[in-house]
């Protein structure tokens, strides 16, 4: 269908078809999406606490200046880094009171044990957005310290280097896989999704190209074919990208999943209508 022109022969069969395969599509990908969420709701906490720039209490994720580069900032930029670490603790502190009221993990901390819930009860109620805006904001030193927990996975995986992985990358993969869920979980149509990927989920969006560039070098390392994208990825290319923030075991799953589906497909079109399916998947 292009401008409510649909093509010759298309009969109201074949419409039906497509929005089941969407469908099914769908289902398969938010079981994944999931376990991409869950990994990052597991490691993030976990280095905040146990890691090298653990936390000294667990209540200091709501002290502005947990979130201050002090020692990596310019004397000029002082002021502009104790505004961001306000903002980042007002946030928290807000989603603090929010899930007082919603959630009862939260509430029970504060109401049976009459203390502030530790950060890793507290990301159990955030959304994958304000896990994602709550890495952002973190220090240099913390962010590092989630990176080399993750990039450490990745080679043990994939049993190579994974060096050029870093904040800006993994906020990019985040990113794509966060659009990918909102647009499953909204019952969006998918297999022909275009997700931009936006500057400002990275510190310095003057650097947003290199990165891309960089994470397409590493992807392509892992899959052994070229892998290219601008700043808009299509689905077969955020397939490739949730293999950042997931095991190997589950991502050669979902891909398998992804394979038979198509196959299972197959009969049901015709194959010009197969082939372009396909091609909007970014398949070839």
């Amino acid at each position: 269908k292009y401008q409510d022109v649909y093509r010759e022969n298309i009969k109201f069969e074949d419409i039906v078809n497509l929005f089941e395969f969407d469908a099914d599509l769908r289902e398969i990908l938010y079981k994944y999406l999931l376990i991409c969420e869950q990994r990052l709701t597991a490691i993030i906490p976990y280095e905040l606490v146990r890691g090298e720039s653990a936390y000294d209490d667990f209540w200091d994720y709501l002290d502005f200046q947990r979130y201050c580069d002090y020692d990596e900032t310019e004397k000029g930029n002082l002021i502009r880094e104790k505004v961001k670490a306000l903002e980042q603790s007002k946030f928290m502190t807000e989603k603090l009171q929010d899930f007082a009221e919603k959630s009862d993990p939260v509430r029970h901390y504060l109401e049976k044990n009459d203390g502030i819930p530790p950060i890793w009860v507290l990301f159990l109620s955030m959304t994958f957005g304000n896990k994602i805006h709550f890495f952002k904001k973190l220090t240099n030193k913390q962010k590092k310290s989630i990176m080399l927990s993750i990039r450490n996975d990745l080679c043990y995986d994939y049993e190579c280097e994974f060096n050029e992985f870093d904040s800006g990358i993994f906020l990019i993969s985040a990113q794509v896989v966060n659009d990918l869920r909102n647009c499953v979980a909204h019952n969006e149509r998918t297999f022909s999704k275009k997700i931009k990927i936006k500057k400002y989920y990275v510190s310095n969006g003057k650097k947003i190209n290199k990165k891309i560039k960089s994470m397409k070098n590493l992807l392509s390392r892992i899959f052994g074919e070229k892998v290219d994208f601008k700043n808009k990825v299509n689905l077969n290319d955020a397939l490739k990208i949730m293999s950042l923030l997931m095991e190997r075991e589950y991502h050669e799953k979902l891909t398998d999943e992804i394979k038979k589906l198509l196959t299972d497909y197959k009969v049901k079109f015709d194959n010009e209508t197969y082939i372009e399916i396909k091609k909007s998947m970014g398949i070839n």
